[in-house]
Parts: structure tokens; sequence; C-alpha cells
């Protein structure tokens, strides 16, 4: 029980920092897109550039969150074992009481 103790708190660490960097990336964009608006009041941002700054922010956001979806699905993948793991051990020790 042990093991599948340490292997749900790995998970569950997992998960946070998944979500942690999940929203790190978000921020990161925004402040790319901030950085539009300053060009804007600076009267310094031509169509090539504003299109340059909502390519690399739809780029950076969709790369970030199909990588965050692929770690997920590994989490899920994960979690079902130890699920699967969970339930053969509690039917051995019903077996065993």
């Amino acid at each position: 029980m042990k093991v599948h103790n340490f292997d749900l708190a790995n998970l569950i660490h997992d998960v946070s920092l998944l979500a942690e960097t999940t929203k790190v990336n978000a921020k990161r964009t925004i402040r790319k897109l901030s950085l539009r608006g300053k060009m804007i009041a600076g009267a310094r941002l031509s169509p090539s550039k504003d299109a340059k700054i909502w390519k690399y922010a739809i780029k950076a956001q969709i790369n970030d969150l199909a990588n965050s979806l692929a770690k997920c699905d590994e989490t899920l993948v994960k979690l079902d074992v130890l699920q699967k793991n969970c339930a053969r051990t509690q039917d051995d020790l019903e077996k065993e009481v």
C-alpha cells in the first residue's frame, strides 16, 4: 500500500507542476501580447509586426497546450495502472483476511 501511496503522491505532484507550467506559459504569451499594446501606444505597430505577434502568440499557445495535453494523457495512463494495482492489492488483502 505504501508503494501505491507514493505513486499517487508523485502523480499529484506531477499534475501540480503541469498546472503551474501551463499557467506560466499562458502568462508568457500574455506578456508578448502586452508588448503589442505598447507598440500601438508608441505608434510603432505595422500590420506585418502585428501579424507576427499574433502568429507567435497563437503558435506558442497551441504548442504549450499540445504539450500539456500529451503530459495529461500520460498521467491518465499512469492513474489507470495505479487504479488497477490498488484494486488488485485490495483483492489480495481481502483474500488474506
